[in-house]
């Protein structure tokens, strides 16, 4: 989709015009990662390693990371990422030697802490795993699944009071924690307590009725309390859901390792795994979600979503399951249904980066651009390398208007991949508005060097010659376009409306009559349309042609409000104020319609009625001076000669033509 075209029309409403990314979830598939570039930053490297690592490509994703670290040796986060990789190879030594390097460089960095406390209890040095353990979870105090493994090596080291107060602390952050139940359970049956052991027990299998562990605890509880028969049922029950856990387990392997499969574009041994995966065990859910992706993978969307679905059915905890339904749900349109779910996922992971941008997507497509906003920057404060939450950030502040605010996360975005065209579009149509026209047209021509056959940089650049005054060479730029796109509406528009500033108000209409038989829903060619009858003397005819375009656009701000003036011009004023009141209740914090009303109601002498909606127009734009003007004029006119000489003093200082 187009950047907006260059004119600096007033709007009433942000106009979402701008092409946002949407994400694919923290999933596997996608293209080929490109080969680690020669001139690649540490951050870029590091990024490009941890997208390896997460496709299983574990050779690449070492090879990117150490290179990050020969340029960088102090970076963190490349210390960190090659301790995962070494953590999924099952070295803990060597995992240890690099989270350690990453704590040195950052010891604010909790998940390196927790990574190294994994490491030192596989290596048999519980006690130093603890007490790191205990370190990360100070800088991460409501981490779940830290807070269980601390409880965990607890209870292993006999620590069984502290292992307790940990478990407490897990239910308090996550009440239907099965693992923290689980724990607790085994410490009231260490102690001998095996009635409140059985309780804890029993809540273990009610929020994970599929783990067998706490089945064969809570039988062996039920022995010790002479409950023989019960606890005979209980084994029979622990040991179907024992065949039933390997089942799945076997199921899990062959998921997982169709993942790998399916992340290394090898789609036809990853359905081969699928398949036997589902005929193990065909109720797994992450069978089910990987079918899913594969599913959306190939844009069928809907058999994406009932697989999805399916997952959370069979497990409502699998928050990869509710992540990309509601990834799905954003890509057909169910906005609503997206929101609810990423509410959810965020309730459970208030940290989630990937959660905070897709909500931010959302709002924006449901008209709440600061809400958005305030959802891209918080995932940014979470990893600032978000390029995607980037991206929707330069793009969310262009679209209100926010241009000089949107070069940094554009920039950024570049800098770490040079090759974002998109991206590179959008700073040029930032720095356009900034009035930095050459940097932008350097962007364009950086983008046309790439692809000479890329429409969007070849309009920006006409657009560029628009915003210079060069009408001749915006034209013939627009005709460049439209020479490789006859259908592109907008260039058809374009060309219409400098036409009409040329004077050639034939050509213009011939231009904007074509781009509406292209998209009859354009609302700048039914304005610029409307004005071409304007400039005719033709009124009427330009109200029609507005008429037309809300019919087809019915809730367009624009079409409403300049139909509203046109109206009051033909003399049709009450007609004129009802559209006016109507705008005013659906965008009240819109000036321009306050001040049109009153005027409107200052020629009906509803006097009163007119101050209130001058004053509410000022109050939304007190440097507006021909609002001062009005209100001086309709003061002296009600005999308020101190408030109209107050207004009109107001007016000289913000410069008004009083003449």
């Amino acid at each position: 989709m187009l950047a907006p075209g260059i004119r600096n029309r007033e709007r009433l409403c942000y106009d979402a015009t701008m092409a946002f990314k949407r994400s694919t979830p923290q999933v596997p598939g996608g293209p080929r990662l490109p080969e680690p570039q020669p001139d690649a930053t540490p951050e870029e490297l590091c990024r490009l390693g941890s997208e390896y690592l997460e496709r299983g490509q574990l050779a690449d994703a070492s090879f990117a990371l150490r290179l990050a670290l020969k340029r960088m040796p102090h970076h963190a986060e490349a210390h960190y990422l090659l301790g995962e990789v070494h953590a999924e190879k099952n070295q803990p030594a060597e995992a240890a030697r690099c989270y350690r390097e990453a704590v040195t460089s950052d010891p604010s960095m909790a998940q390196a802490l927790f990574g190294l406390a994994w490491a030192l209890e596989k290596l048999g040095q519980v006690n130093e795993a603890i007490n790191v353990q205990k370190r990360g979870l100070t800088l991460a105090p409501d981490s779940v699944s830290g807070h269980v493994e601390l409880g965990t090596m607890l209870f292993y080291t006999g620590a069984l009071d502290a292992a307790q107060v940990t478990f407490r602390q897990v239910l308090l952050l996550d009440p239907e924690n099965a693992s923290a139940h689980q724990g607790l359970g085994a410490i009231h049956f260490e102690k001998g307590e095996f009635d409140t052991a059985c309780e804890a027990f029993r809540k273990a299998i009610q929020f994970s009725p599929d783990w067998s562990l706490p089945h064969q605890d809570l039988a062996t509880a039920l022995s010790c309390l002479g409950k023989t028969a019960s606890a005979q049922m209980q084994s029979r029950v622990a040991q179907q859901v024992e065949e039933r856990e390997k089942a799945r387990e076997e199921a899990e392997a062959l998921a997982s390792e169709a993942n790998r499969l399916w992340r290394r574009d090898d789609l036809e041994g990853a359905r081969r795994l699928l398949t036997q995966a589902h005929e193990r065990f065909p109720d797994h859910p992450a069978a089910h979600r990987l079918m899913g992706m594969m599913a959306a993978s190939d844009d069928r969307l809907d058999e994406a979503i009932t697989h999805f679905d399916r997952a959370l059915e069979l497990d409502p905890q699998d928050l990869d399951a509710r992540s990309h339904l509601a990834w799905a749900f954003e890509q057909v349109g169910r906005l609503d249904e997206a929101e609810q779910l990423l509410r959810t996922l965020l309730k459970r992971w208030p940290d989630d980066t990937w959660s905070h941008n897709h909500l931010g997507w959302v709002r924006f497509q449901q008209g709440h651009p600061e809400e958005a906003i305030g959802h891209y920057r918080r995932a940014l404060e979470i990893d600032s390398r978000n390029l995607n939450a980037l991206f929707n950030l330069g793009s969310a502040l262009i679209e209100t208007g926010h241009f000089q605010d949107a070069l940094p996360p554009l920039e950024a975005v570049l800098r770490a991949d040079p090759g974002d065209t998109e991206a590179r579009l959008h700073l040029a149509w930032a720095l356009t508005q900034t009035g930095s026209v050459d940097q932008a047209e350097r962007e364009l021509n950086r983008i046309l060097e790439f692809d000479p056959s890329d429409l969007d940089a070849r309009f920006e650049l006409a657009a560029c010659r628009e915003h210079q005054g060069d009408l001749v060479g915006a034209l013939a730029g627009y005709r460049e376009v439209l020479a490789a796109d006859p259908a592109h509406a907008v260039a058809h528009a374009q060309i219409g409306f400098l036409l009409l500033q040329k004077g050639d108000r034939r050509g213009a209409e011939r231009a904007l009559r074509t781009a509406l038989q292209v998209d009859p829903k354009l609302v700048q060619a039914h304005l610029d349309l409307a004005e071409v009858h304007e400039r005719r003397g033709d009124r009427r005819g330009a109200i029609r042609q507005l008429r037309e375009g809300i019919d087809r656009i019915p809730g367009d701000p624009e079409l409403r409000f300049h139909l509203a003036r046109l109206l009051a011009q033909d003399g049709r004023l009450h007609q004129a104020l009802g559209m006016l009141s109507e705008l005013a209740r659906d965008f009240p914090r819109e000036p321009r319609v306050h001040h049109e009303m009153a005027i409107n109601l200052h020629e009906l002498d509803q006097l009163q009625e007119a101050r209130v909606a001058y004053a509410r127009a000022i109050e939304l734009e007190p440097t507006h001076a021909p609002l001062h003007m009005g209100l001086a004029s309709l003061l002296h006119e009600m005999g308020d000669l101190v408030g109209a000489e107050e207004a009109l003093r107001r007016a000289r200082e913000l410069g008004a033509e009083l003449g």
